[in-house]
């Protein structure tokens, strides 16, 4: 086979299958919302570096040890667009959380709103039920809002939900089997991927007659999907979510 055949076969290949970390911007309207840069993405510019970086520590620690990704995000305004479609379209845009059980978070606060939005992924919404996280909202997250510290809202905020999914972690409070029945609803929606299906005899060739190709291919694959599972974090800088899936639960709040 040419090369050039080979080099076209490869690229088919790669684009079938999807890689972690690549998270889509969004476009509503006049609404621009650019890919995630990391955990915390401050688009309006309120929170200084130091703030930013703790928060995104937090992140990273909770991801870390729960599993879970939480994704903030501080906007100047909405133009004109409703929060809660925001909220929803940016995770699916973004897919926070990981394929295998959508653990994922979106944390939205639009500024010239006062409004805050909450959307959990599948795996976190027997944790995270809409009334708990409507009362971790009026609790820790929105007297300091009105207080006008907003960075103090953030902190509190993700300290409580990180408390919430740890305590489940270590409580075994029989949400499993939800999160289970939930995980097979997702493996539904997202299906087979065609591509993958078209592309069997490439995968057929290369096996036959280039199998140190193929599984070279294979290990880069791993690992970038590997590198965006993790959310970036721990030394290679951020490679974007998971490619989880939101559930549509979760709560918001004006101040």
């Amino acid at each position: 086979m040419r090369l050039h055949v080979m080099i076209s076969l490869i690229a088919l290949w790669a684009a079938a299958i999807p890689v972690s970390g690549q998270n889509r911007p969004l476009t509503l309207g006049d609404l621009e919302i650019p890919r995630p840069s990391g955990y915390v993405n401050d688009f309006a510019g309120r929170l200084s570096a130091r703030e930013t970086d703790t928060l995104e520590q937090m992140c990273r620690m909770i991801d870390r040890q729960t599993g879970a990704q939480i994704a903030l995000v501080i906007l100047s305004d909405l133009k004109g667009e409703d929060a809660r479609e925001v909220k929803t379209r940016l995770f699916e845009a973004w897919r926070i959380g990981r394929q295998h059980d959508d653990r994922g978070l979106l944390i939205l606060h639009a500024l010239a709103e006062r409004r805050i939005e909450v959307e959990t992924g599948y795996g976190l919404e027997g944790i995270l039920p809409d009334g708990r996280v409507g009362a971790i909202l009026d609790q820790a997250v929105v007297p300091h809002f009105r207080a006008g510290d907003f960075y103090q809202g953030y902190r509190a905020g993700l300290a409580a939900f990180a408390d919430r999914i740890a305590a489940d972690a270590t409580a075994g409070d029989g949400t499993d089997a939800y999160r289970t029945t939930r995980g097979r609803r997702g493996e539904e929606r997202r299906g087979f991927p065609l591509g993958a299906l078209l592309l069997a005899p490439v995968f057929l060739y290369l096996l036959i007659r280039h199998p140190r190709l193929l599984l070279f291919m294979l290990m880069m694959n791993m690992m970038g999907g590997r590198r965006g599972g993790m959310g970036g974090g721990f030394g290679g800088g951020f490679g974007g979510f998971g490619g989880g899936m939101s559930g549509g639960g979760g709560a918001g709040r004006s101040y």
